[in-house]
């Protein structure tokens, strides 16, 4: 399984690139204009001005870091446009995927481990929390915890928890969702490090994924690899689509000629199983429901699919649209088709259709 990443900077970030870098993101995902009078924001002085100091930034970025594959370099911006007391900014749009897609943000954690103080704290982030995740303790030799966070120096254990250790659990603490303490124990000549972790945002998944493995603990082969395989696609989606994908694979065993574990990584991939493809996407005007149930039956009526004409589908389809609420997305799925239904009164209301696959 690929589930090691990491990511490393262009060169280090100053604390006050860091404000600034959590400033603008913090503005983007809140749709704002990335636009500031250089006085409004606290910053240093580059050769006695301001701009020197955002041009510096401009020149720096981020390396994503995936097992087995190049590396991906990422400026944090597009570009800086200068006026004569202020300036505008435009983040990269690559730099941007990694903080709003689903998948990306749930493997990187760029918000969280962008604004880590430390290198060996980033390090800590995705080599030991990272990969272990489903996991409340962990117990490491302290020669491995120095190899893990490349850390050559600090041969007496005082000196080590002294000036890594003890600023680690702060940086990780205050800096991310994650919430770790420490001990240290000793047997016979060996000294290792116990870390407690702890998740507010994944307690909820790691009692899922317990409860998966419990229901489906006849099908499963390798309980750990089905254990990281349901808390991932948790994380990227929910736990109904999960069950889905569960029950799918249960389902066509035998179909497929494989054991559950690989079946199921390959549904939960999308390499096998059912996956729809958009055949036609609709943003109209509708005044009132009974305007948006007639064009509904418009668009969907030209296609040339044989349930489209029965009367069972008819009247499923006219019950379901007669419950959609305003504002509120509608799911209808029928034995080809899917529909995403969103009516809006006041805007643009919209009409996916898309068409069930199977492979």
């Amino acid at each position: 399984m690929k589930n090691k990443y990491f990511l490393e900077f262009s060169s280090q970030l100053l604390k006050e690139e860091k404000i600034i870098l959590k400033l603008l993101i913090e503005k983007y995902l809140k749709k704002e204009k990335l636009e500031f009078f250089l006085d409004e924001i606290e910053i240093p002085k580059l050769r006695n001005c301001k701009k020197n100091f955002i041009e510096r930034l401009g020149k720096k970025g981020v390396f994503f870091i995936e097992q087995d594959k190049e590396k991906i370099y990422c400026p944090f911006f597009n570009c800086i446009i200068f006026q004569k007391d202020s300036f505008k900014v435009s983040l990269n749009s690559e730099f941007v995927d990694y903080l709003i897609n689903k998948e990306k943000v749930f493997k990187y954690s760029l918000r969280e481990a962008l604004f880590l103080k430390n290198i060996f704290s980033i390090e800590f982030f995705y080599k030991v929390l990272k990969t272990n995740i489903l996991k409340n303790t962990l117990e490491i030799d302290v020669e491995k915890f120095k190899e893990l966070i490349s850390i050559e120096s600090y041969s007496r254990l005082y000196d080590l928890k002294r000036f890594v250790l003890t600023p680690l659990i702060e940086d990780i603490n205050k800096n991310t969702d994650f919430n770790i303490g420490f001990t240290v124990k000793k047997i016979e000549e060996n000294w290792s490090i116990v870390f407690n972790i702890q998740n507010s945002k994944v307690e909820t998944l790691k009692i899922y994924t317990k409860l998966f493995l419990k229901l489906y603990k006849n099908h499963i082969v390798d309980k750990k690899k089905v254990a990281y395989l349901l808390f991932d696609a948790m994380s990227l989606h929910n736990y109904d689509y999960v069950k889905a994908k569960v029950l799918f694979t249960i389902k066509n065993k035998k179909k497929y000629g494989l054991n559950f574990d690989s079946l199921l990584e390959g549904v939960l991939c999308d390499k096998i199983g059912e996956f729809y493809v958009l055949l036609k996407s609709s943003e109209i005007e509708a005044q009132n429901i009974d305007v948006f149930r007639k064009i509904v039956h418009r668009e969907i009526h030209p296609l040339n699919f044989p349930e489209i004409s029965t009367l069972d589908y008819n009247t499923n389809l006219a019950k379901q649209l007669f419950s959609i609420k305003p504002e509120k997305p509608l799911e209808i799925i029928s034995e080809n088709l899917k529909l995403e239904l969103l009516f809006n009164p006041t805007g643009n209301s919209k009409i996916d259709i898309y068409l069930k696959y199977r492979k």
